[in-house]
């Protein structure tokens, strides 16, 4: 399955636009970071290298990002909702 592993990086990072996914995606890692480090390390593939700590940057960058990019965008969404927006259009 070493073939895949590319494809599951993407589209790992492609559902991280939905909030809900991005913190599963949290949650799942930090539980099986050891044991998906090992497999990919055991393995030639050309998926993403992971770190064996759970917090590098490497590791979280894209759920940090995916994060705050969800909290600007619906911020921004419930001022305009707020300011009465909707009420103009």
């Amino acid at each position: 399955m070493p073939n895949t592993e590319h494809f599951g990086d993407v589209s790992n990072l492609v559902f991280k636009a939905f909030p809900a996914y991005s913190l599963g995606s949290v949650i799942f890692f930090n539980s099986m970071n050891d044991i998906l480090v090992e497999y990919r390390d055991g393995r030639e593939g050309n998926g993403l290298v992971l770190s064996k700590e759970d917090w590098t940057i490497e590791n979280v960058s894209g759920d940090v990002l995916s994060l705050i990019l969800h909290f600007i965008v619906w911020s921004c969404m419930l001022a305009a909702i707020e300011g009465g927006l909707g009420t103009k259009i």
